[in-house]
């Protein structure tokens, strides 16, 4: 009868292994069927553009879930909201400016479409927009990645797109 070996794990008795046996005995299945291991169907090669575009979709469903998605659009709209209501207000002009009657400076003004476009006052409307959020609201960084993050992906999405 076969003594099992504490050590290796093995059994003893019959001179060879039970893992042994069984790589013997899946290399005879192999050989029986014609088949080995490292055969791999052929695929012919993908274009570039086919891997763009796979690629584009991999990322859009593995890197970017519901939620991901759910959450950037709620950063968006009230990034959105929030500088509309910010430039109703006339925040953007100090009270200096005011006395002095430049409230009425074109640059300013042209604020109210910084997170619908690309334009020179959008990169100081985000970082208005993040001060207001963490400085002044007391929020953590990560509401600063966020807010980065789902512009980024806006931008990158829906308005360099069109």
């Amino acid at each position: 009868m076969p003594r099992a070996n504490k050590t290796s794990k093995t059994l003893t008795g019959s001179g060879t292994s039970v893992r042994a046996q069984a790589k013997k005995k899946a290399r005879s299945i192999l050989t029986a069927t014609g088949s080995t291991l490292r055969q791999t169907p052929s695929v012919p090669e993908p274009s570039a553009s086919t891997l763009l575009n796979h690629s584009q979709q991999t990322t859009d469903e593995w890197y970017k879930s519901t939620r991901t998605k759910a959450g950037y659009a709620n950063y968006v709209k009230s990034g959105k909201k929030w500088l509309e209501e910010w430039v109703a207000g006339g925040r953007l002009v100090d009270k200096d400016e005011r006395s002095r009657g430049q409230e009425d400076d074109p640059e300013r003004s042209s604020f109210a479409d910084a997170f619908d476009s690309i334009i020179s006052q959008t990169p100081t409307a985000l970082r208005l927009l993040t001060a207001y959020k963490c400085d002044h609201q007391g929020r953590a960084f990560a509401t600063a990645e966020g807010l980065r993050s789902a512009f980024k992906h806006f931008f990158e999405r829906y308005v360099c797109a069109t």
